[in-house]
């Protein structure tokens, strides 16, 4: 989607420098010593876990990313994006590599978050929006979760127990019977895949471990689960998984 391919390396550049600022005018350290706003998270650390963050501070960035449905504007009051640079830049990785203090066996296992970065340098504007993509898995430990604070189960409410497995990640309490016949389920948080169509472009969440998930563009919900990627025209079907890391031929 990226009008201008030349100017890529131009925007991861500029993608960087938006994420420093951030950093530095977010005051990222003292966040996670403000009791009001770690107990804001959805999923906040343990008191032994964030004693850890406090001491060193980038442990916070693996904690859970919260979504961002947005999309979030932000006021340009210095400099101007270069008129040339228009385009969007999906990306996306793993969201969260734990739930309580249930930790997941490697961040590879962590669930696909995706994040979009509208760029108009003609309007000197720039937006940004990110959320978990809604994955089967995802969406099966949101309903286990449900069903525990139901059952008003403070145990594993604290440390509850996977509806999923990984690569890397064992499913339930990590016994070997909960996991016998169990394929790993794709997280979808390894790289994103803009694909030409007659209409508009489509944009894919992918990942080895499964097929590509179609996103929609402009509100990052999930249009299409997992299914054997096709040509446009649907006359060649890949029965394999679609390797993340993908090259295309120019």
């Amino acid at each position: 989607l990226v009008k201008h391919q030349r100017h890529a390396t131009t925007m991861t550049a500029t993608v960087a420098i938006l994420l420093i600022i951030v950093a530095q005018c977010s005051g990222f350290s003292t966040f996670w010593t403000d009791p009001s706003l770690v107990s804001s998270l959805p999923d906040p650390p343990s008191p032994e876990r964030l004693a850890l963050i406090q001491e060193k501070p980038y442990k916070g960035g693996f904690e859970p990313a919260v979504d961002a449905d947005g999309p979030y504007e932000p006021v340009i009051s210095y400099g101007k994006i270069p008129d040339d640079l228009v385009g969007s830049l999906a990306s996306n990785g793993a969201g969260r590599i734990r739930i309580g203090d249930t930790q997941y066996g490697h961040w590879f296992d962590g669930d696909g978050y995706v994040s979009m970065l509208n760029l108009d340098g003609k309007a000197n504007r720039a937006t940004f929006q990110g959320r978990y993509i809604r994955t089967k898995r995802f969406l099966e430990q949101q309903k286990l979760m449900e069903k525990i604070k139901k059952d008003q189960n403070e145990d594993a409410l604290a440390q509850p127990p996977l509806a999923f497995s990984g690569a890397w990640t064992k499913r339930g309490r990590g016994e070997w019977y909960e996991n016998i016949g169990r394929i790993p389920t794709s997280p979808a948080n390894t790289a994103t895949m803009w694909v030409k169509s007659s209409s508009k472009p489509k944009l894919y969440a992918l990942c080895e471990g499964g097929h590509p998930i179609q996103l929609d563009p402009k509100t990052l919900e999930v249009i299409r689960d997992e299914q054997p990627f096709s040509s446009s025209d649907g006359s060649n079907v890949i029965d394999s998984f679609f390797s993340a890391h993908f090259k295309r031929c120019p």
